[in-house]
């Protein structure tokens, strides 16, 4: 009996009867369309994000610059505190697209591995559950079902859903790509932000003492 790993963790699934395809839950797909939406909101709002200075600049047509020594110590604490909810919004996107981008690779190697004539005829191991696994056996080693996202599945070959799960781990490392500059950005604002709000707390201090 062959128990196949990699279809353990995408509910590979195998039947006896004929003409019955072996299924591929791609759960990752829906998560893909989640995050993406994320990811492309944050993308369209960074272009109109304030972008954080320590001196006045001009302004772009892209970006607003926004002078921080005149904001009062309420004032950049309570703008610190927009960047870290906004930081921690996008690394858990970026986060969620990784783990996306993951699953598709293993869906690739699943079909791979699990899906071909070496197989077929053979018993394996199909999960019912995460834990509830019955014997069965690969009777088309040719075509699979793909989850294409919210529940409709296309019958694809294994060729052709092979290109379909790497179309979709080239579309998200665009999307983590494109994630990781705003990110980027936004620390980099976050410890400008950091930097002038102790300055500041320093300064009033000190004329505190003095008075």
């Amino acid at each position: 009996m062959i128990g196949l790993q990699a279809c353990r963790q995408h509910n590979f699934c195998s039947t006896n009867p004929p003409h019955q395809l072996q299924r591929l839950q791609t759960t990752p797909s829906t998560l893909l369309q989640a995050s993406s939406t994320s990811s492309s909101n944050k993308l369209s709002n960074i272009t109109s994000a304030v972008t954080m200075s320590k001196a006045p600049a001009a302004a772009s047509p892209k970006q607003q610059t926004l002078d921080l020594s005149t904001l009062s110590i309420q004032n950049l604490s309570a703008v610190k505190k927009q960047l870290d909810e906004e930081l921690e919004h996008l690394t858990a996107s970026f986060q969620k697209l990784r783990t996306a981008q993951a699953k598709f690779k293993e869906c690739v190697k699943a079909i791979q591995n699990g899906v071909n004539p070496g197989v077929e005829g053979k018993t394996i191991l199909i999960p019912l559950t995460q834990s509830l696994y019955v014997p069965g056996k690969l009777e088309d080693a040719g075509n699979v079902l793909v989850d294409v996202g919210t529940g409709y599945y296309v019958e694809k070959t294994t060729e052709k859903a092979i290109t379909f799960y790497n179309d979709k781990i080239k579309s998200v490392g665009g999307n983590l790509d494109d994630l990781e500059k705003i990110i980027t950005q936004k620390t980099q604002n976050t410890k400008v932000v950091e930097d002038v709000l102790r300055q500041k707390v320093l300064q009033a201090n000190a004329a505190t003492s003095t008075s």
